[in-house]
């Protein structure tokens, strides 16, 4: 890096004057004149322009936010009700203790949004080809599926309680 001065750069004689020293004098120049700062490459006579970089726009149809927005986030919560409906009907969730509905609420919860969230980051695999063959009923089936959850949980073998 030079530091170099331009001659457009010498002091004005309201400077001089602050300075106490004449205007045309060396030294008033070299103390209050601002500097140019170029870089320059070796081998170069000319300093190399700084070009900052230009920001682009994102194409429409890429990225997260055609996949998931507030209407889709709604569409996942009412699947995701239909989904634990669908369940507490069929799996005779009346006869069922609190504690088991509140566990089986939650996990169907949890599956959902967890789901619609990897939808809508696209972390999904295959959630560009929910988007482009079914549109934003995309999120209803994935949360539909997150939301089914407590099927796959209420089979899975359970440890024996123990006994006192």
């Amino acid at each position: 890096v030079r530091i170099r001065a331009a001659a457009a750069c010498a002091p004005s004689p309201a400077v001089a004057e602050m300075w106490n020293v004449p205007s045309r004098s060396m030294s008033s120049w070299v103390v209050a004149m601002p500097l140019t700062v170029a870089v320059w490459r070796r081998g170069n006579s000319t300093p190399s322009p700084v070009i900052a970089p230009t920001p682009t726009a994102t194409p429409p149809g890429h990225g997260s936010s055609q996949r998931a927005n507030i209407g889709t986030f709604l569409i996942a919560l009412i699947a995701n009700l239909l989904a634990f409906t669908l369940h507490y009907i069929i799996g005779g969730g009346a006869r069922l203790p609190r504690e088991s509905v509140a566990r089986n609420v939650l996990i169907s919860v949890i599956g959902a949004q967890c789901l619609y969230i990897l939808y809508g980051l696209g972390w999904l695999p295959g959630s560009r080809a929910i988007q482009t063959s079914v549109g934003p009923a995309g999120a209803l089936l994935v949360a539909f599926l997150g939301g089914l959850l407590p099927f796959l949980t209420d089979h899975l073998p359970q440890r024996p309680e123990p006994q006192p």
